[in-house]
């Protein structure tokens, strides 16, 4: 795939909100970043996941639990609950 042209990203939006593009020490692939020290893009393998060993909840919650929680949030939000059915995953 052939690389875009930074000129194509020159537009004010990106300027306007404090962005700067960057290319990541890394793996090579550009970015765009609000911190200017930012050496690496964020992504796994350049960042290690900050997640693991730090859960976002004050609790540990088993599968089973945390699908009722996840269907709670957007029950609560005005969304429909559908029977479960099949589906296939499909990458390209």
């Amino acid at each position: 795939m052939p690389e875009i042209s930074p000129e194509e990203f020159a537009i004010p939006f990106f300027a306007e909100r404090g962005f700067t593009r960057r290319k990541c020490v890394s793996c090579g692939s550009n970015f765009w970043t609000e911190k200017p020290d930012q050496q690496t893009c964020g992504e796994a393998p350049c960042e290690p996941y900050t997640f693991i060993g730090n859960p976002p909840t004050k609790r540990r919650y088993t599968v089973p639990e945390m699908r009722i929680q996840f269907m709670d949030y957007f029950a609560e939000k005005g969304h429909t609950r559908i029977p479960p059915y099949p589906v296939v995953a499909r990458w390209r």
